[in-house]
């Protein structure tokens, strides 16, 4: 099971990231997962530069069983869609291959600017067991 912080994104007002191109600094966020009676924690950084350029970071906080995989993933291009507030990445194969080496999907990732926060729709499967989460990244 996962905390209830919602699983669908709530998108921000159209054209609400009009004029932002990019984001500057680091967000981060720890997914806790129990399943199975299992407890597991990931924390996941993002930090976010203004030459369009974003690093990510997995980081195995807790994990009994080691089925989880730390990565970090430098310089994917990004770009930020002023309309509806989505971050779209741009060769992002590293993140891609570790994703799926930790059982996560992607599903969408979007800028709030009001609370400047960086939420991912995700898709976590453990033990065969699929759920939706939306990531919440608060800066650091």
């Amino acid at each position: 099971s996962f905390p209830d912080n919602g699983t669908k994104l709530e998108s921000p007002e159209c054209y609400a990231c009009v004029g932002i191109e990019t984001l500057d600094g680091t967000y981060s966020s720890v997914i806790d997962i129990v399943e199975s009676g299992v407890e597991f924690k990931v924390k996941t950084s993002q930090t976010y530069y203004e030459s369009g350029l974003v690093d990510t970071v997995v980081d195995i906080v807790k994990d009994p069983l080691n089925i989880f995989v730390g990565c970090t993933c430098p310089n994917v291009p990004y770009v930020i869609n002023g309309v509806n507030c989505s971050i779209s990445y741009i060769d992002d194969s590293c993140d891609i291959d570790c994703e799926a080496e930790n059982g996560i999907t992607l599903q969408a990732t979007e800028y709030d600017p009001v609370k400047d926060q960086v939420l991912q729709q995700i898709l976590i499967t453990v033990f065969g067991i699929k759920v939706e989460q939306v990531a919440i990244y608060n800066k650091e």
